[in-house]
């Protein structure tokens, strides 16, 4: 099927006949696409956030990030879903020594409102999602001063 969608596709651009959209209320093409191209989308949006400083670039990658996230969700890709929240939370910094930029505090956001409203889809990438509100605690106590929560518990040091 999927090599038939694409000669197809190759076709329609080589004629150049395509004036007008089709709307299509099916999604089922949807996911054998995105199966093909999320490696793809996962480096693009990585590689641009990762170098640029512009806002609007880094938020149209958070937004590919999230709308991928939603994407794996809604058709169950758990491995390409786990790629995609593991990637977006690295972007956080909120475990770095760097200082948090806006593109991080962009991604925090993001990464909350996943959480808020998509958690239902998240499954086992709520890992990463609670690894980065703990580091964001973490990283608040601190700057404010009190003491974190790993202070409470004894180390055993040999």
């Amino acid at each position: 099927m999927g090599a038939g969608l694409i000669q197809r596709g190759k076709d329609q651009i080589s004629q150049k006949s395509n004036e007008y959209f089709m709307s299509v209320d099916d999604s089922k093409p949807i996911k054998p696409l995105f199966e093909n191209i999320w490696p793809a989308n996962l480096s693009t949006f990585s590689v641009l956030l990762e170098k640029t400083n512009d806002e609007n670039t880094a938020a149209l990658c958070i937004e590919g990030f999230a709308l991928s996230i939603k994407i794996c969700g809604f058709f169950n890709l758990k491995d390409e879903r786990d790629a995609f929240v593991a990637s977006l939370s690295k972007f956080a910094s909120v475990s770095s020594d760097n200082r948090i930029k806006n593109k991080n505090i962009l991604v925090i956001q993001k990464i909350l409102e996943l959480a808020t409203f998509q958690g239902n889809y998240l499954g086992e990438s709520w890992y990463f999602v609670l690894d980065c509100v703990s580091k964001l605690e973490e990283m608040i106590n601190v700057g404010h001063g009190n003491i974190a929560d790993s202070d409470f518990f004894e180390t055993n040091s040999s």
